[in-house]
């Protein structure tokens, strides 16, 4: 049963494979998403009106109630994780979707207007305040080089990891469920503490090996 597509009591995880060519109607729901790009490029989501283009790495928002689609132009299958808030909305029984039209698209990559640290659109003529999530896409390539620079900067640092968050508002990017990439030097061994919510890791490049309660 629905009750258990999960992979912690809060964690839903699911692979998806586009083809070119394919398109996935328009359509919202309640549960929160986020598509983890694995492979392939040529894909997008239309979140809200705004075109993500889907490339490896890349962390795409599909927040509670805005409509999104998937659609394929290029020439190669595109793999992505999808990662929801699935169990909990449907254990307080409110998980429904909704089907809709094709969408209109009005903006591009507006994650551009925030890819430096500090600086943000003024508000008095840029910043839209009607949208509750300013950055729909994170680009691996910027959490990537973020990561190098951490390293790079602060070498005595015990864990090179950052936090994809709100550029407006410093909280996390989608409530309910948070996320941050990690990278590990070579040759690092990082114990990380002990937490009781689930934590879902994703490689996204090269190799490591985990050891959980003395299972490797």
């Amino acid at each position: 049963g629905l009750e258990k597509m999960q992979a912690s009591s809060s964690i839903y995880l699911g692979m998806q494979l586009l083809l070119p060519g394919e398109w996935a109607p328009a359509h919202r729901h309640t549960p929160n998403a986020v598509r983890m790009i694995v492979e392939g490029e040529g894909a997008y989501t239309t979140v809200d009106g705004e075109k993500c283009p889907m490339r490896r790495g890349d962390l795409i928002l599909t927040p509670t109630g805005l409509w999104h689609e998937h659609g394929h132009d290029g020439t190669e299958p595109v793999v992505w994780l999808d990662v929801l808030d699935l169990p909990l909305v449907y254990y307080t029984e409110t998980s429904y979707a909704i089907e809709g039209k094709v969408q209109d698209v009005t903006a591009t990559q507006l994650e551009r207007n925030y890819a430096r640290g500090g600086i943000v659109p003024s508000p008095v003529f840029a910043r839209d305040s009607a949208r509750s999530y300013p950055m729909l896409r994170y680009p691996w390539k910027d959490a990537r080089a973020a990561l190098v620079e951490l390293a790079d900067t602060q070498p005595g640092i015990e864990a090179v990891q950052v936090a994809y968050v709100n550029p407006e508002t410093g909280a996390d990017c989608q409530n309910i469920l948070g996320f941050s990439a990690l990278m590990l030097r070579p040759g690092e061994t990082l114990n990380l503490p002990a937490r009781s919510p689930a934590m879902v890791f994703h490689l996204i490049e090269g190799g490591a090996a985990i050891d959980i309660d003395g299972n490797a």
